[in-house]
């Protein structure tokens, strides 16, 4: 298994208390203080990344700049961006993101860094580069915020760090490889868009380790009055290739439910 440490090549925070500026300095700001918002955005260039490969997990990596810690319940925000941010990005022309992609984060249990694992996003910009615009980090309720070093800090060793774990796969002439397909059914409602992961997750024999490999997608059917009937299978690459004894479960996660098989 490869490692690879990505830093971010951008950051930026907006606010409802100077909604006609940005900033773009050595710091990122989270939350909700009571009187005003705070959204910050990071990208991370992927294009060192070979596109035959098996991502097992990625996690986002947040370096602290706030003493306080011990909360277990601040819940903040992770989702991916539809459009990119750049130096004219303000709160009144915020870049549009996907709001039913959420995963949360808790940056307030911890001293130093945050490690939060966003695989799923990570994975949907492998299969398809375009995808990629960067993160929003937000928390829209709570009376808390967060700061974080950013893109701009003059220490590299504390800019926020994508960090994938991944093989590489050449199928085509792979012997170690096991390709499983999985089979989706279901019916995506009227004028709406679905988001689907599919996990993969493999229970090896004899040392009980679980590798985990994804694949995602988009149904789009929010120009259509009526439902949208799906019935689409998915080949996902397995490396190290599945043995006797190994188990086998898949799991779908998403705004979209339905049956599910794999063979």
């Amino acid at each position: 298994m490869k490692t690879l440490l990505i830093p971010a090549s951008k950051s930026l925070t907006i606010t409802n208390k100077f909604p006609w500026k940005n900033f773009n300095i050595d710091r990122i700001k989270v939350g909700y203080d009571g009187n005003y918002l705070y959204y910050s955005y990071l990208f991370f260039n992927l294009s060192s990344l070979p596109r035959n490969i098996v991502i097992y997990n990625s996690k986002l990596i947040l370096y602290k700049l706030d003493k306080f810690y011990n909360d277990k319940h601040s819940k903040f925000l992770i989702s991916p961006l539809k459009e990119d941010f750049n130096k004219y990005t303000t709160y009144y022309n915020p870049p549009a993101y996907y709001r039913h992609k959420r995963i949360p984060f808790y940056p307030i249990t911890s001293k130093i860094a945050i490690s939060t694992d966003i695989t799923p996003i990570v994975c949907d910009w492998i299969i398809n580069r375009k995808n990629n615009k960067g993160i929003i980090l937000y928390n829209k309720s709570d009376y808390i915020t967060a700061s974080f070093t950013s893109s701009k800090t003059p220490y590299d060793y504390l800019v926020p760090l994508l960090k994938i774990n991944y093989d590489i796969y050449p199928i085509y002439k792979h012997s170690n490889s096991t390709i499983k397909k999985v089979k989706v059914t279901g019916t995506v409602a009227p004028n709406s868009i679905y988001y689907i992961i599919i996990n993969i997750e493999i229970t090896r024999a004899g040392t009980g380790k679980k590798d985990n490999y994804y694949v995602s997608d988009e149904y789009d059917n929010s120009s259509n009055k009526f439902s949208l009937n799906i019935n689409k299978a998915y080949s996902i690459p397995i490396f190290p290739k599945i043995k006797a004894g190994d188990i086998k479960k898949v799991n779908l996660f998403g705004s979209y439910k339905g049956p599910i098989s794999i063979s």
